[in-house]
């Protein structure tokens, strides 16, 4: 889902999930030049996510340290991931 962004958000350098001892991000893509940053969650669910799912989200991308001094640019995403089940 992410890789689908690329180019129309910013050009990604790097993608992967972020974490230290008490918080993770489900999806994390940077590009070092220009100071531009991804922040994704995913959720399984059956229904679409909440604002609150972005607050949280928000929250966390705030105890990241990579340029959080605001000279970053953030975006962030959020996905339902819809289970099925037989």
């Amino acid at each position: 889902m992410v890789w689908e962004l690329y180019n129309k958000l910013f050009a990604f350098e790097r993608v992967g999930r972020w974490w230290d001892r008490d918080h993770e991000i489900d999806v994390v893509a940077l590009n070092t030049q220009t100071k531009e940053i991804l922040f994704g969650e995913a959720k399984w669910s059956n229904t679409p996510v909440g604002i609150d799912v972005l607050y949280a989200l928000k929250a966390k991308a705030h105890h990241m340290e990579w340029y959080r001094s605001g000279a970053r640019k953030e975006y962030y995403i959020l996905k339902s991931i819809i289970k099925y089940f037989s």
